[in-house]
C-alpha cells in the first residue's frame, strides 16, 4: 500500500481572523470534504433538513474537491507558504502557526500528520477548526482546538477544547451553556451579511456577552482585506 494521503482544497498564507489568535499569520490548510453539506448548492436545504445543521444554507467555503499530498508533501506546501509570506523561522522566537480548517478537518487530521508537522518544526502551533461532530485521531494536547458547533450539544462528540465559537443570532447560545464549561475561551461571533456587519447581531452579541461572560469576536480579516 502506498503512503497515506489527504485531500487538501488549498494552502494559503494569511492572518487568523477569529478568535484567540486574532491577527497572527499563519497558513492554513483546508481539507475537501465535510460532513454536515455536501459544498454543492443544490443540496443546501436536503443537508440541513437531514442533518440538523443550518450551516449548509449559508456556508461560503469552497471545500469540493482537492489535491492529495501525503503528509511529507503537505509540509513542504505549508514551508512553501512560509517562505512566500517571508516568514524567518530562524529568528523568530515563536514557532509557525498553521491552522487545519475546512470542511470538516477532522474527517482526515490523524497523528501521522501531526508528528510530520512537528518533526520539522518542534515548536510549531497547530490549530484545528471544527464542527465539533467527529472525534480527533490524533492526541488533542497536540493542537489548539477551536469549536464553531453546527449541531445542538448533544450531537457534538468533543466535549471540551481551547476555545467555542458561537455565531449569533443563528444559533442559540442558551443552548450551549452548560457545553461551554468545557472550554477556556467562548466566543459569539455576529453573524455577518456577506462582507457587512448587521447591527443587530452585533448588538446582540455584546448583550449576551456580558449577561454569560463571553468575548466578542469579528471576521477581523475582512477588516484587513486579508483572505
Amino acid at each position: 500500500m502506498g503512503d497515506r494521503t489527504y485531500l487538501v482544497r488549498e494552502v494559503f498564507a494569511t492572518v487568523q481572523g477569529e478568535g484567540y489568535w486574532t491577527g497572527t499569520p499563519c497558513v492554513f490548510v483546508r481539507f475537501g470534504g465535510c460532513n454536515l453539506w455536501s459544498g454543492h448548492d443544490a443540496d443546501r436545504q436536503r443537508d440541513a433538513e437531514r442533518n440538523g445543521a443550518r450551516c449548509p444554507l449559508w456556508c461560503d467555503t469552497d471545500f469540493v474537491g482537492g489535491v492529495k499530498y501525503t503528509a511529507e508533501e503537505l509540509v513542504l506546501m505549508v514551508d512553501m507558504r512560509l517562505r512566500e509570506m517571508g516568514y524567518q523561522w530562524e529568528e523568530s522566537p515563536h514557532g509557525p502557526h498553521v491552522v487545519f480548517s475546512g470542511g470538516e478537518p477532522m474527517l482526515q487530521l490523524d497523528q501521522k500528520l501531526i508528528d510530520a508537522f512537528q518533526d520539522v518544526w518542534p515548536d510549531v502551533r497547530l490549530q484545528v477548526e471544527t464542527n465539533g461532530t467527529v472525534e480527533p485521531k490524533f492526541d488533542p494536547d497536540a493542537a489548539w482546538i477551536t469549536v464553531s458547533p453546527k449541531r445542538i450539544p448533544d450531537a457534538l462528540r468533543l466535549r471540551q477544547g481551547d476555545e467555542l465559537k458561537l455565531v449569533v443570532p443563528a444559533y442559540d447560545i442558551e443552548k450551549y451553556l452548560v457545553y461551554a464549561r468545557g472550554f477556556n475561551h467562548v466566543w459569539l461571533q455576529p453573524q455577518a451579511d456577506g462582507e457587512s456587519l448587521v447591527p443587530e447581531n452585533l448588538a446582540l452579541a455584546v448583550r449576551l456577552a456580558k449577561a454569560h461572560n463571553f468575548r466578542v469576536g469579528l471576521q477581523t480579516h475582512k477588516v484587513l482585506n486579508v483572505r
